[in-house]
């Protein structure tokens, strides 16, 4: 009886260090880039204000928004966001003109913040974010997820 508890023990030791299929989820994961412990945003990606975001919108600028949550985690966006979950987003880098104005969008910034230093990494100049919270907090309509 000894023998099977020391057993069944280690087998669960064993199962908890178990690598997981797929990525956890982004708030489960060690942030890329260095954080503020107050607000969990990376350090160093700059904030576009939600006030500064609509100008740009109505005026027409050449701004795309992408919304960095995997899609069962969020159920509305910024308007006009195409979303590419964070664990997906360096792979697309590389299809996007460095010209255009990068908003990451997240719910708090957490991940959103992480995208735009990524994005910076890989030669964009005007990448920012921009998260929800904020862009609702100042009483902008936020747009549902689209569809899949």
């Amino acid at each position: 009886m000894h023998r099977r508890t020391i057993l069944a023990i280690a087998a669960l030791v064993v199962l908890a260090g178990a690598p997981r299929w797929g990525a956890p989820p982004f708030a489960q994961q060690q942030p890329r880039y260095p954080v503020d412990p107050h607000t969990k945003r990376a350090i160093g990606a700059k904030q576009l204000p939600a006030d500064e975001l609509k100008k740009q919108l109505e005026a027409g600028t050449k701004v795309m928004i992408i919304e960095v949550r995997q899609p069962g985690k969020f159920e509305e966006t910024l308007p006009g966001a195409i979303n590419i979950p964070f664990e997906e987003l360096e792979g697309h880098l590389r299809t996007i003109p460095k010209d255009t104005l990068l908003v990451f969008s997240c719910g708090t910034g957490r991940a959103s913040s992480q995208a735009a230093r990524l994005a910076e990494e890989h030669g964009f100049k005007s990448a920012t974010f921009c998260p929800v919270n904020t862009w609702k907090d100042h009483g902008y309509p936020a747009e549902p997820k689209k569809k899949e």
